[in-house]
């Protein structure tokens, strides 16, 4: 796995990504995709990747680009080395940037995110969020004697669809 700053070539790669992503999500959950074509997506990329205010990276696996990502947090993580990633079969299936309050993580599955928090080497901070509503990964915690240190409630203005997938937010967002 190699990661390197994302660049104009790329956006027609990581655009069909992004678009494939989000038409899955779009559909899981029946609603209109968020980008009309990949092509509209890969413009958006470009637009994003050309732009000095974003940062891009693109994750490659034996020189063909599998994954990418439009923040500094991401880069930041990675300089920090406190960026990690969980595999299975050969595919990446999560990442996270941190296991921290101030940090992010992402998993296909409760399992792999699971695996995301078990390598972690330290929490920063008071911990991290983790929505008890994912019943499985909160028990598990528990049982690695792990602390509910205080409970919080997400809040948002107008309608919360939850994410696909297992996650761990971050306070910033």
């Amino acid at each position: 796995m190699n990661i390197r700053d994302a660049n104009k070539a790329d956006a027609q790669t990581c655009g069909r990504i992004l678009y494939d992503a989000f038409k899955k999500l779009a559909e899981q959950h029946n609603c209109p995709p968020d980008f009309p074509s990949p092509e509209v997506a890969a413009g958006l990329t470009s637009m994003l990747i050309g732009d000095p205010g974003f940062y891009g990276v693109v994750a490659e696996e034996g020189g063909t680009i599998v994954g990418s990502n439009r923040d500094r947090e991401l880069r930041d993580a990675i300089r920090a080395r406190s960026a990690s990633v969980v595999e299975h079969l050969e595919e990446i299936t999560g990442y996270a940037t941190a296991i921290a309050i101030f940090a992010h993580a992402v998993a296909r599955t409760k399992q792999d995110l699971k695996a995301l928090i078990g390598a972690a080497t330290e929490f920063s901070g008071p911990g991290f969020l983790l929505p008890t509503r994912n019943h499985d990964v909160f028990a598990w915690c528990l049982n690695c004697e792990l602390k509910l240190v205080f409970q919080m409630t997400l809040m948002s203005t107008g309608l919360y669809n939850e994410p696909a997938g297992a996650y761990l937010p971050s306070i910033l967002y």
